[in-house]
């Protein structure tokens, strides 16, 4: 069955529900319009159903708030790691010390016990080294730019070629070895 002839109200109506934010198949239930001329309508105005602007709007804004939070957890074990260093080199060590079988009293001890220290040391080293690696994250823009900087250096070494970045290679005289 033909389709009656599209009015530019009815050209307004798709626009105007595309403006809300309403999918193709939205528009076509809530209009009775034919998916293809609600496409064809959207595309002569120059718009379009895809969503990736605001895809990528909200994958940015999600990526920002990520930086954020792994900027406050690095904080945090840094911070972690520097309590754990300054109880260790506290004048005395609190400690729970054997007292009888099966029972254990805190005391104040002016050393750190070996287990407790290897115990403590290894925290700050997890700490340290999860932060770190979560820096590393924020970080890639800032190691390209190095590499970028070592390719010129080479390039200029001789070392590479400029366009493809491919080691040079350099024939020898026939029987002569590097």
């Amino acid at each position: 069955m033909p389709n009656p002839k599209r009015t530019q109200a009815d050209r307004d109506i798709v626009l105007a529900l595309h403006a809300q934010d309403k999918g193709r198949n939205d528009i076509v239930r809530e209009t009775g319009y034919s998916t293809a001329w609600v496409s064809k309508v959207v595309k002569e105005a120059g718009l379009s159903f895809a969503r990736s602007d605001r895809i990528k709007a909200a994958t940015e804004a999600k990526t920002q708030d990520n930086k954020a939070r792994r900027a406050k957890l690095v904080g945090r074990m840094y911070d972690r790691a520097e309590f754990i260093l300054n109880r260790l080199e506290a004048p005395t060590f609190s400690a729970l010390v054997p007292t009888g079988p099966g029972q254990q009293s805190p005391r104040d001890l002016d050393f750190v016990p070996a287990g407790e220290e290897r115990n403590l040391a290894t925290s700050v080293a997890v700490y340290l080294d999860k932060a770190m690696l979560l820096e590393k994250v924020d970080a890639v823009p800032e190691r390209s730019e190095a590499q970028s900087m070592l390719s010129r250096l080479a390039e200029q070494l001789g070392v590479t070629n400029a366009p493809s970045g491919e080691p040079e290679t350099t024939e020898l005289p026939q029987g002569q070895q590097p």
